[in-house]
């Protein structure tokens, strides 16, 4: 491609609340299947440390998200884009 797709507006996860209680902090890697309009088709974990404490909130988000879609020769196309999500507390 010679454009990679680009997010539409920020894309924030909600904290999940047991993992606020605990303080936990968290990294995922997604894997995200983007289609020619910029609409997430595909969302899927595929590294999550710690696993399960924060994968439904960022696949909620990202599902729901919104991107400017890949571009080859002035086309928009397709595009498998992963994404890597950092869940920290504020300090």
């Amino acid at each position: 491609v010679d454009v990679h797709p680009r997010a539409i507006g920020r894309i924030e996860p909600a904290y999940p609340e047991e993992a606020r209680r605990r303080n936990q902090e968290g990294t995922l890697k997604l894997m995200l299947k983007i289609d020619e309009l910029g609409r997430v088709k595909e969302a899927e974990v595929v590294e999550a440390q710690p696993p399960g404490m924060f994968d439904e909130a960022a696949l909620a988000a990202f599902r729901n998200a919104r991107f400017q879609p890949a571009m080859k020769d002035g086309r928009p196309v397709r595009y498998q884009a992963y994404m890597r999500v950092d869940f920290k507390l504020e300090e």
